[in-house]
């Protein structure tokens, strides 16, 4: 009786008499008891395929019944445009029945995952009329018990894995399609840098940064490892920037914005230089805020100060005690005689 239902619901009525109704809120009685006109006797099941309130009464021996209203809300189907992975706990510190794996609706309205379905990596098929509100969360794990345990009732959760099937802890392919077959997300996540370490049985999880933009699943800058311990399975762990953007407080020549990224502050202008040179490694190294998924500073070199690229790699990420990642990177192979760096701010 109303609530909740995905596109194509067919709506059946039952009563004693004629029943009539209506899709656009009138009342299907006119003032003085006359059926509305245009209107015809139920006669089959009404398919719904938008948000709608329906408006009934029954019709017998002159009589009409009580109104009766019902509000039916009908989400669009999940697809790559509405919904993401959005963490990934593949390998646990200690046991791995507490593996879990987290989608996310990125959209402005209720979308439904009736049918939407794991075929690569995990075998999990989401029920019938299962819908996921604007913004929120839904997870799977793989043992409902000790998932629980850990992280208490309140997540969101869709049921357990199927097929007996597990994530692996050196990294797969993971295959995520919709119900009518075309791909919402198709990847290998890997254990191996540049991939973040600490994803790897350190307890931390693996985190899609700034999934409402819905980056490359494909590369390991769009990943990052959760910054609390065991993950946050149901909601997010990032934070946003406020303020203004360009201000320098602390007249170090970084904006507040840059500051935020890399986890230092603009009222402190004894903050290390934002990049520094390893001689020992041969790599440049800089440091992120952990959670600062709205800021994600980008490597970029130059020979002549005009044209500048991100043809560096990432070769290892480490975490730090006070929330924040250390990012190394080795420059191409071949050398150069003049070189500039500089961090940059999409």
């Amino acid at each position: 009786h109303g609530g909740a239902a995905a596109v194509g619901f067919a709506l059946t009525m039952s009563g004693s008499g004629a029943l009539y109704y209506t899709l656009d809120g009138s009342d299907p009685r006119l003032w003085g008891g006359a059926v509305q006109p245009g209107l015809t006797p139920y006669s089959a099941p009404r398919v719904l395929n938008a948000t709608t309130t329906v408006k009934a009464r029954a019709f017998s021996g002159g009589v009409w019944s009580a109104l009766t209203e019902a509000s039916f809300l009908i989400s669009p189907p999940a697809s790559a445009a509405n919904l993401v992975i959005s963490e990934i706990h593949y390998n646990p510190a200690g046991t791995d029945e507490t593996e879990f794996i987290e989608l996310m609706n990125t959209s402005a309205a209720a979308i439904d995952l009736s049918g939407v379905r794991f075929t690569a990596g995990l075998d999990f098929t989401f029920a019938a009329g299962t819908t996921l509100a604007a913004g929120a969360r839904i997870v799977i794990v793989r043992d409902a018990a000790a998932f629980t345990l850990l992280y208490g009732g309140a997540v969101n959760v869709a049921g357990v894995f199927q097929a007996l099937t597990n994530l692996d802890n050196g990294g797969e392919r993971l295959t995520l399609l919709a119900a009518n077959g075309t791909i919402i997300a198709d990847f290998t996540y890997d254990d191996d840098a540049p991939w973040p370490n600490d994803a790897d049985g350190n307890g931390y999880s693996l985190t899609l940064i700034n999934p409402a933009a819905h980056p490359d699943y494909t590369s390991p800058l769009s990943w990052r490892a959760s910054c609390l311990l065991n993950g946050t399975p149901g909601t997010s762990d990032a934070t946003a920037f406020t303020g203004n953007p360009t201000a320098d407080a602390d007249h170090d020549g970084l904006t507040a914005r840059m500051e935020y990224a890399l986890g230092t502050s603009d009222t402190d202008g004894s903050s290390p230089p934002p990049l520094e040179w390893d001689l020992l490694s041969g790599t440049v190294v800089f440091t992120r805020a952990c959670a600062a998924d709205d800021a994600v500073a980008v490597l970029e070199a130059s020979t002549d100060l005009a044209a500048w690229s991100t043809n560096w790699t990432l070769t290892r990420r480490d975490r730090t005690a006070n929330g924040r990642e250390t990012l190394r990177y080795a420059p191409p192979a071949g050398g150069f005689t003049r070189l500039y760096l500089r961090l940059r701010l999409p």
